[in-house]
């Protein structure tokens, strides 16, 4: 213990007579480690850790899947057989997403809703915070009476977190409910990125009861005897009995039994695991450069290592104290990457949009699990990449080290070089690599921005409305926009169901069914996705019309019915004749019939990278819809016309909050949040591994620099002319990143074919991508050489020799 003492003593000392070392070491670590325990946070919370459930292993999901969605959700009726047939399961429970609007006197606030079944904080094993969860065994006046359970965050933000409201009445959405429980601080709903606000049973919300309406997550839990290959079975049986099909396509719903931990993973896992990755490189690429520091101290300390052996120090010996060494560097590298950590989880969601930022700031945080992997990788790295230096110096060659000789010019002397050669060629690889995916990624994004979506990109004002009865609504509808419409600025307005990239309604479909012979259609018909419009929806979004017209005033309930439809759906179901004129069935086989007057475009709905699906539009004058969006061109920036835009809602009665009015480009930009947030990190990292692979270089040749000084003396002494000097360097210098990066343009092109996924119009082999990076890295690794070969070709032949 007292020879260990000596040595930590000894080793604060060595760091302590090489500030430069110590610095350059430390940084690079801290760099790299507290990246790392920063990503490794966002990762555990929104992919790794368990869902806060009791037993979470024994929950599972059922979904009903197809080729093209394998985590299709299930219909009421379908949750029904299931719940009755599936004897593995100790219960079943039901979980969909709504919206809800909390009434409150100085302004509406905006939730997400989740109507679930009533056992549904029974089957995940969820415990209130205060009063006492709905469930199957309420008695009938508490099954009677309309209940809410409020999260812990909504009743600490507009409650105030107030004990008393137990018991306690609030307004959502013009219904009157009671608050019977607020739910831990730590349970959010089953979707971590998309957390709710409130639950309430689904007693209380209008229930459809049609098998082909599937728009419900399903999940169970286990029996204690039962396994999940037992659930899978017993969930095939079910729907094989009911013949259940995808009312789209046609096609066989395969049931799908999985882990809700799984669930989780496969939902953010590609995310999660490239960022990780990344990170992970950073983090080689730092150990990299205190490893090759590291070898280059052991050329420095060689005649230390060798006058200690021949004092009779064991090699064993010799290897402790450098490892002693290495682990001060990484105990004070984890306390700094601690501190520094804390501070960059707390930054991490300021690079997202506000609402996302919330939702991650819920998830990431420092805690035991964080703590635990920053000191593990602060020990593995600098144990891993100190191991070999200590090798390497702990077995000096005595004699010509003593006497001084031992050296870059001496024999082996080269041999001894290759290590420090093999880590900055593979810091130039790797950071290529990391350049060329953020290249990659930032022109995948930048497509994205500038892709053709089927309308044009206007600068359009959305406001999310929720009526009443048909007869009010409609009133509503007509004020609201006579009076937006006159407003300053106001070029045009209309109204519709949705609007393409809303966060919501976009999965809503109508069954349509052919006319003419039944025999040649399928007897369950076609769910079709659609939209409910004004007449000036295609005019002011800028859809060009393919063939016939779209609606106009005359579209109305006193009118034939009629829709319009997109050249996708034109195409599939009428390839060889002209559909304008055609007549169809909406809602069953005898239902309204509905000619097809006009085709338009083909559209972005949901995403820019979709492919195009049938799709329908019906006049709002014939369809009345209760939560509408109200689009608003202007001729001034729509931002302008919030305020004045809030105005005439309030003067008509209505309390709209911040998040019912947005823009067109805001959905769009929602849209790419993921894919924007990846990019930032990636390009950010590209940067830093850019930045170590650059200090690498610097530091191996300004050690060789000045280890070669005294050949350099010589040679120049000889005749050789500081142009020649300057080149050696730069040459020794790039021959290495040339190296580094033949090997890395192979490796970062097959990650690139494992990422097309992430890539919009863009290919994995993309000329200009890797032409851009090979540019920015030779420039910056010239950059790097110039420096340290400019102050060898300044070196005074004089100086070099004065002591020979």
């Amino acid at each position: 213990m007292s020879a260990l003492i000596n040595d930590i003593k000894y080793g604060f000392r060595q760091l302590r007579k090489n500030p430069g070392f110590t610095f350059v070491a430390i940084s690079s670590l801290v760099l790299g480690v507290t990246l790392n325990s920063a990503i490794f946070s966002l990762v555990d919370g929104i992919w790794l850790r368990s869902m806060p459930f009791s037993d979470p292993d024994r929950v599972v999901r059922i979904f009903g899947s197809t080729p093209e969605y394998e985590y299709g959700d299930l219909s009421y009726p379908d949750y029904l057989d299931l719940r009755e047939q599936m004897e593995s399961l100790s219960g079943l429970a039901t979980c969909a997403r709504h919206g809800a609007i909390l009434e409150r006197e100085e302004e509406s606030v905006s939730l997400r809703a989740d109507v679930v079944s009533r056992n549904f904080f029974t089957i995940l094993g969820i415990k209130p915070f205060l009063g006492q969860f709905f469930s199957n065994t309420d008695d009938s006046d508490v099954k009677n009476t309309q209940t809410v359970v409020l999260s812990y965050r909504l009743w600490q933000k507009y409650f105030g977190g107030d004990p008393n409201l137990i018991g306690k009445s609030i307004v959502l959405t013009d219904r009157t409910l009671m608050v019977l429980a607020i739910a831990p601080p730590d349970f959010n709903g089953l979707e971590r990125m998309n957390p709710a606000h409130v639950w309430y049973p689904v007693e209380n919300d209008k229930i459809n009861y049609s098998r082909d309406e599937r728009y419900l997550s399903v999940f169970g839990r286990l029996k204690s005897e039962a396994n999940i290959r037992q659930a899978q079975t017993e969930a095939e049986i079910v729907f094989r009995r009911l013949d259940l099909h995808d009312t789209a396509s046609h096609k066989p719903l395969r049931a799908l039994v999985i882990h809700e931990t799984e669930y989780q993973r496969g939902q953010t896992g590609i995310l999660g695991i490239l960022l990780l990755g990344v990170v992970g490189t950073i983090l080689l690429l730092a150990c990299a450069n205190v490893s090759s520091l590291l070898l280059a101290r052991a050329e420095v300390r060689e005649k230390e290592m060798a006058v200690r052996s021949a004092l009779g120090g064991s090699r064993w010996r010799l290897i402790r104290q450098l490892l002693v060494e290495s682990l001060i560097l990484a105990l004070i590298t984890m306390a700094a990457s601690l501190l520094l950590a804390h501070w960059v989880i707390r930054v991490l969601p300021v690079l997202l949009p506000p609402d996302a930022a919330n939702q991650v700031a819920l998830l990431v945080r420092l805690d035991g699990r964080v703590f635990g992997f920053t000191a593990a990788i602060s020990l593995f790295s600098i144990v891993l990449f100190g191991i070999v230096p200590a090798l390497h110096a702990s077995k000096p060659d005595l004699l010509p080290a003593i006497k001084g000789e031992a050296g870059w010019g001496q024999t082996g002397g080269i041999k001894r070089y290759c290590g420090l050669k093999v880590l900055v060629a593979g810091q130039a690889g790797i950071a290529l690599v990391l350049m060329i995916l953020a290249t990659l990624l930032t022109r995948s994004l930048i497509a994205q921005f500038g892709a053709e979506l089927g309308f044009e990109r206007k600068d359009i004002l959305l406001v999310n409305l929720s009526t009443g009865n048909e007869k009010e609504g409609r009133q509503f509808h007509r004020q609201i926009k006579d009076r937006v419409q006159a407003l300053p600025g106001v070029k045009k307005v209309c109204l519709s169901r949705i609007v393409p990239f809303s966060p919501w309604g976009t999965g809503a479909k109508q069954k349509i069914f052919m006319s003419g012979d039944p025999s040649a259609w399928p007897q369950d018909g076609w769910s079709i996705n659609f939209n409910a419009v004004d007449p000036d929806y295609f005019k002011l979004l800028g859809i060009p019309i393919v063939r016939g017209r779209t609606f106009h005033e005359r579209d109305n309930k006193s009118s034939d019915y009629v829709m319009v439809i997109n050249e996708t759906m034109a195409q599939r179901f009428w390839p060889n004749k002209d559909p304008v004129g055609q007549w169809i069935r909406l809602h069953e086989p005898n239902g309204k019939s509905v000619q097809i007057i006009g085709v338009v475009r083909d559209t972005k709905l949901y995403n820019i990278k979709e492919e195009s699906n049938p799709y329908i539009f019906l006049p709002l004058a014939q369809h009345y819809q209760w939560e509408t969006t109200l689009l608003v061109e202007s001729a001034v920036p729509s931002t302008t016309l919030a305020g004045p835009v809030r105005a005439e809602l309030k003067a008509l009665g209505v309390k709209p909050s911040q998040s019912d009015i947005n823009t067109m480009s805001g959905y769009i930009c929602d849209r790419l949040t993921g894919e924007e947030f990846l990019t930032k990190m990636t390009t950010i990292f590209g940067l830093l591994g850019l930045g170590l692979a650059s200090v690498g270089l610097y530091g191996v040749l300004a050690y060789t620099v000045n280890q070669h000084t005294h050949e350099i003396g010589i040679r120049m002494a000889l005749g050789a002319q500081r142009r020649e000097v300057l080149n050696l360097f730069l040459t020794r210098g790039m021959t290495l990143v040339i190296i580094g990066t033949a090997f890395g343009v192979p490796i970062a092109l097959g990650l690139g074919f494992a990422l097309r996924g992430l890539l919009y119009n863009i290919s994995p082999v993309d000329p200009l991508s890797i032409a851009m990076s090979l540019s920015v890295m030779i420039v910056v690794a010239l950059l790097a050489c110039c420096l340290p070969a400019r102050r060898a070709a300044k070196i005074d032949p004089m100086e070099a020799l004065r002591y020979e």
